[in-house]
């Protein structure tokens, strides 16, 4: 019994903890200083449609960097897809349409991995958004981009 009880007082802790955490840690959290080391180039801003297509493109390229405007696009993208195939297998009565929104998993991922990058962070920080950590993230996907001046000290 004395393990059920434990396990009771654990998870009465995690709401809390679920709750201010997430609300704490951009205030933790520090951008590195110094030049960008992913890449010596700051990638352009990018239209909806070319978003789309580099993002497809670069399906599992987790190296390199990304702009905000292509990050941003292609989630657009992404939540569209998945609320319009939801929606069809609302209306349908079917749930197999969600499934074909599955392979646009792996850009999203190699997306977001290349827009922290962009900001000088690990792309380790995506496993934040498994959780409650997506809050942080997404403080830190709308971080502009890391100048050229610093980016062009590291590769001359």
């Amino acid at each position: 019994m004395p393990e059920s009880n434990l396990v009771t007082a654990l998870l009465q802790l995690v709401p809390m903890a679920t709750m201010v955490l997430p609300a704490f840690l951009p205030l933790l959290i520090k951008r590195p200083l110094g030049a960008n080391r992913y890449t010596p180039y700051m990638p352009s801003p990018l239209q909806f449609s070319d978003a789309i297509r580099v993002c497809l493109k670069k399906y599992a390229i987790f190296y390199g960097r990304a702009s905000r405007s292509e990050f941003w696009w292609f989630y657009l993208f992404y939540a569209g897809l998945n609320i319009g195939l939801t929606g069809i297998g609302a209306l349908t009565n079917i749930s197999w349409p969600v499934y074909l929104s599955y392979p646009f998993v792996i850009p999203l991922l190699s997306v977001a991995v290349r827009r922290l990058h962009d900001i000088n962070r690990s792309g380790w920080w995506v496993l934040l958004s498994f959780g409650l950590g997506v809050i942080p993230l997404i403080f830190m996907w709308a971080t502009p981009s890391q100048p050229e001046e610093t980016v062009s000290e590291v590769f001359d």
